[in-house]
């Protein structure tokens, strides 16, 4: 890219060139016409004072006359210097030299060949690290000059610019902050109500499970897992994420709802209600039969126990009758002796009052006994 600039201003200053030596050679050109002219009339002699004058002795001068452009941007550059030739020497290889603060030079072109009267261009490429308005120092042969440039940053910022914008940026920040947080609350209700509306519709899909409601194509499976996923977006601040999963969870929602709305109760046969509860109904049967089992088994024992206590109810009270006649016949007996004894009389006992009276002294008997079986063991 930079050589195409250089390419021009070679072709400009040759062209200049070609320009000021034409005009020479005109001029040299009208003089030998003007010359020839004259050859073909006579022409006196000239006089003493129309004599030539003296030549002048050899003069080495040149001038800047022109420098382009005057304003620069920090960076790349380019500009060039008209070089007059103002003495009456041919000059050769005119180099300009320059420099400056945060000037530095990478490329010149020089000026070859400049006869006397004529002007060319001498182009400079460098680089301009700093803005300002800058003093350049321009050094040919022996021959310095001295040129006011003026330098612009487009990216200079003053301090009052600096901090203007790093207060706007401040508040731009806190702004979008203050904004990021009003989403994510806004967010966070979101899913609390789509959770809250979850719970729901869990509570109704166990409803209808339990009232025989055909819900095989119901599951909330999907619908947890975009809770989930927006909940751990909204922790870690991905709020594109969390945006994204709350807007699928209210159409899985909506969804599942609507298919709940939509159920029907499953209708079933007798046999097909036999058959899926056959084993509720064995359960029930051999239930049934267990307890008529044990029913029949106490009943039975309660006729046994029944005719135990009355057998046993028979057998105390003949013992008791028993008892009652032994114990009247020995009142009988008693009375007996005792109005014999009044009468002086005493009956001789008969065989019962006889084991009566045994059975009576063993009775008083068997006491005395154990009496001394105890005194002998202690």
């Amino acid at each position: 890219m930079k050589k195409q600039p250089l390419l021009i201003l070679l072709l400009i200053s040759a062209l200049l060139a070609s320009a000021a030596s034409g005009k020479a050679s005109y001029h040299n050109l009208t003089g030998t016409n003007s010359t020839n002219d004259t050859n073909d009339t006579y022409t006196p002699p000239p006089a003493e004072e129309d004599q030539p004058e003296p030549e002048e002795p050899p003069k080495i001068d040149f001038s800047v006359t022109k420098f382009v452009p005057s304003e620069f941007k920090v960076g790349d550059v380019q500009f060039n210097m008209q070089v007059w030739n103002i003495g009456n020497v041919e000059l050769e290889d005119l180099i300009a030299l320059v420099s400056g603060k945060g000037f530095s030079t990478y490329s010149i072109i020089p000026i070859d060949r400049l006869s006397p009267g004529q002007s060319s261009y001498s182009i400079v490429m460098g680089n301009f690290k700093e803005q300002g308005n800058i003093t350049l120092m321009i050094k040919i042969k022996d021959k310095t000059f001295y040129k006011k440039v003026e330098v612009i940053d487009p990216n200079y910022i003053s301090e009052e610019e600096k901090q203007r914008q790093i207060e706007e940026q401040r508040k731009a920040e806190e702004e979008a902050k203050n904004a990021r947080q009003a989403r994510i609350t806004n967010l966070t209700n979101e899913l609390k109500i789509l959770e809250s509306n979850y719970t729901q519709l869990e509570t109704l899909l166990n409803q209808k499970k339990a009232a025989k409601y055909d819900v095989s194509e119901v599951s909330l499976a999907d619908l947890k897992d975009l809770l989930r996923e927006a909940r751990a977006d909204i922790i870690t601040e991905n709020l594109a994420g969390a945006m994204a999963n709350l807007d699928l969870a209210k159409i899985e929602q909506a969804d599942q709802r609507n298919k709940l709305d939509n159920a029907q109760i499953i209708k079933v046969s007798i046999l097909n209600l036999i058959r899926n509860n056959l084993l509720l109904i064995s359960s029930v049967a051999a239930a049934i039969i267990t307890l008529f089992t044990f029913y029949e088994f106490t009943k039975k024992k309660q006729q046994q126990l029944r005719d135990q206590v009355k057998t046993t109810a028979n057998t105390v009270r003949a013992r008791l009758e028993d008892k009652r006649k032994r114990d009247a016949e020995k009142a009988a007996q008693k009375k007996a002796a005792k109005e014999a004894e009044k009468k002086g009389d005493r009956p001789a006992e008969s065989e019962p009052e006889k084991e009566t009276a045994a059975s009576d002294e063993k009775k008083h008997a068997a006491p005395k006994k154990s009496k001394r079986k105890k005194i002998r063991k202690v």
